[in-house]
């Protein structure tokens, strides 16, 4: 997406009974009723809204916000309010609902620079597959804040790969998982401001966002062959991948990629790894998924312990 063009307006749950992290899109000029059911166009699973509960109106600027109803449930940046208006970074609530609204592509970088050697290179090979619509990212918000500010001031959906109360406590150093939208500029973005600084790494597929989701989930936690002991395995740290791919089984390289077409990372060099996974069986008896050396963690002989969602929340 050229930087010229309008920039639309986010609007991102944040916290509610179903559906964290989604996303509402509204163009310049756009006016939306959100509630719990058919009257509203954009539905929301929480029974405590009315059935139409708000009115959303995006002027390009701000987002202008009406209670429906007269409940008195509706909350802006914490003042009970029955209307008014929100900026980019802004909150507010209604109902058991939290939002939080931003404007696309509204934050420079902090420190511009030139980017890094090879992100050119990997970008003209990334692009088509963010066109197809068949390119994922997982980014690390421990790596630097700007990570998340990009995903969240971008139309992409992106959610943490940790689950549950304890996983929204660690949202600003989570593993987030993006789907790349073909109308979007996040993707030049991140690998433009990120290449070289092992901000994570990317994927393709052809996957259902569930499917892919469970993929990556099931590779977070790890178990020391030995002692039994649980530990993170950081697999989307790009140093920590091409680290361990060199080394690993067909079996091991097999579970990785999974159902993915294949995976992206950053060199040492910035040149574009290509990891696609073995076909054919699995081998009985083989070795699993073992962690590679990582920071503050003695990870050598770490085998997974599967189990997609039911991996146990951090």
């Amino acid at each position: 997406m050229s930087l010229a063009a309008p920039r639309r307006g986010i609007v991102q749950l944040v916290q509610a009974p179903r559906g964290a992290f989604r996303k509402i899109v509204l163009a310049p000029g756009q006016a939306l009723e959100l509630g719990r059911d058919e009257r509203a166009e954009v539905r929301i699973e929480d029974p405590s809204l009315r059935g139409a509960h708000l009115r959303l109106e995006f002027d390009a600027v701000g987002l202008h916000l009406r209670e429906l109803g007269g409940t008195g449930s509706l909350s802006i940046d914490g003042e009970r309010r029955s209307f008014g208006e929100v900026h980019s970074g802004g909150w507010f609530s209604a109902g058991r609902s939290t939002f939080r609204f931003f404007l696309e592509r509204r934050s420079p970088p902090v420190e511009p620079r030139a980017p890094a050697a090879g992100a050119a290179e990997a970008l003209a090979a990334l692009r088509p597959l963010a066109a197809l619509g068949k390119l994922w990212g997982v980014f690390d918000a421990a790596r630097a804040p700007r990570i998340l500010q990009l995903c969240e001031e971008a139309v992409d959906p992106h959610e943490s790969l940790y689950l549950g109360a304890a996983g929204r406590e660690l949202d600003e150093v989570a593993p987030y998982l993006v789907r790349f939208d073909p109308r979007s500029g996040l993707l030049d973005r991140l690998a433009l401001e990120g290449w070289g600084e092992a901000w994570g790494i990317y994927a393709s597929a052809e996957l259902s966002p569930k499917d892919v989701r469970r993929h990556f989930r099931r590779f977070l936690v790890t178990e020391e062959e030995t002692t039994r002991e649980r530990l993170y395995f950081r697999w989307y740290d790009p140093r920590v991948w091409r680290a361990f791919w060199p080394v690993a089984t067909p079996r091991q390289r097999a579970e990785l990629v999974g159902g993915l077409s294949a995976v992206y990372a950053e060199g040492e060099r910035g040149e574009l790894l290509e990891c696609a996974g073995v076909p054919g069986a699995l081998p009985e008896g083989a070795p699993s998924v073992a962690a590679a050396p990582d920071e503050g963690a003695d990870a050598q002989g770490a085998m997974l312990a599967p189990g997609g969602d039911d991996v146990p929340d951090p």
